[in-house]
């Protein structure tokens, strides 16, 4: 009983967490801040905070071959220092619908510019937007919806497989 329970439950977290992770995700690259296409730049008047360069395939008409291990992009800050952001180091890179993590990176306020490279000068759309907490969060409930999942399978297994003594 408690494993078909917890099978539910976690597979509810599942579905919604990752729809929830889709829609937030496919927001930030309706409305971005800025957006350009690679090999280019993309100008826009930061805050003093982190943003999030994303690489937006196209839904319809073909599949970009582009991923972002193969994008690095340079954020000249309004402080005049440079970020390097490569696509092939971020650790957090999450690929999510139609739209892939190249990184994050904490900007000054002022004007920034941020220029992307794929390698052989492929073109791809990308755009930058603040980080979604709701896309974080997302990720993180379907993280543990799956252990929970799994425990709930693990359960109802174990209570199929248990050997229960015959009273006579």
């Amino acid at each position: 009983m408690w494993g078909v329970l917890l099978s539910v439950v976690g597979l509810v977290g599942v579905i919604g967490g990752a729809v929830a992770a889709l829609v937030s995700r496919g927001a930030q690259t309706v409305d971005p801040v800025a957006e350009g296409v690679t090999p280019g730049s993309a100008q826009f008047d930061a805050d003093a905070q982190e943003y999030e360069i994303l690489l937006a395939r196209r839904r319809r008409g073909g599949q970009d071959e582009v991923r972002a291990d193969e994008v690095v992009c340079d954020a000249a800050l309004a402080d005049g220092s440079t970020v390097r952001i490569d696509g092939n180091a971020d650790l957090s890179s999450a690929q999510i619908g139609n739209t892939e993590s190249v990184g994050i990176f904490d900007a000054v306020e002022g004007t920034t510019t941020v220029t992307c490279v794929a390698e052989g000068d492929q073109q791809i759309r990308f755009v930058i937007d603040e980080p979604s907490d709701v896309t974080r969060i997302a990720l993180w409930i379907v993280g543990i919806s799956v252990v929970v999942l799994l425990g709930g399978i693990g359960l109802f297994l174990l209570g199929l497989l248990w050997k229960r003594p015959v009273r006579a």
